[in-house]
């Protein structure tokens, strides 16, 4: 019998934020830690995977190429079981990353998300997923539903800001992403 199925320790899981790591702690129940975190622990304390050991990496999409292969490697010599789980076309790592997506792509069984549960109103679910496959006619939804802005840069600076403020000061989790770096 596999070492890890006599203890509670059976499933591990990681993701590369602290956010999305207590989120999956939250969902399933499990001890959890962010992938950076982990990877130090192993470096500092030894910390490993064992044998028959679960190991879930959530938001995968967002963990960097380079984490993600240390990581499935040390799962992979210590007996250990990956899976990840995220969404290959949503936003990709802040390191270099692009892992997640090529795998997905070029596995002939790769599940595929058919049900949306995070958004509030249908309509969202539907854009979403349009975008998601690159039907551009979603734009127009988000269009029509006032989820656009546009103005000078200052003005669209000053606004995303104080729109990500207001949601920071009322407790709410807001993520502002800017491309341009001037930004």
């Amino acid at each position: 019998m596999p070492n890890c199925m006599m203890r509670s320790c059976c499933v591990v899981g990681l993701a590369p934020s602290a956010v999305a790591a207590q989120v999956l702690a939250d969902d399933l129940g499990i001890a959890t830690e962010n992938t950076v975190k982990w990877w130090q622990n192993h470096l500092i304390h030894g910390t490993t995977f064992e044998t028959g050991q679960l190991v879930i990496i959530d938001e995968a999409s967002l963990a960097g190429t380079l984490s993600l292969d240390r990581i499935t490697h040390l799962a992979q010599d210590a007996g250990a079981k990956v899976l990840l789980v995220g969404d290959y076309a949503q936003l990709q790592s802040v390191d270099a990353g692009g892992a997640f997506a090529m795998i997905a792509r070029d596995r002939s069984d790769t599940p595929e998300l058919v049900d949306v549960h995070r958004f509030t109103h249908a309509w969202e679910k539907t854009a979403s997923l349009e975008l998601r496959h690159r039907r551009t006619q979603a734009i127009d939804t988000y269009l029509a539903k006032q989820r656009i802005h546009d103005g000078n840069t200052e003005a669209m600076t000053d606004t995303a800001y104080n729109v990500w403020r207001a949601d920071r000061d009322a407790g709410l989790v807001s993520v502002l992403i800017a491309e341009p770096t001037k930004t």
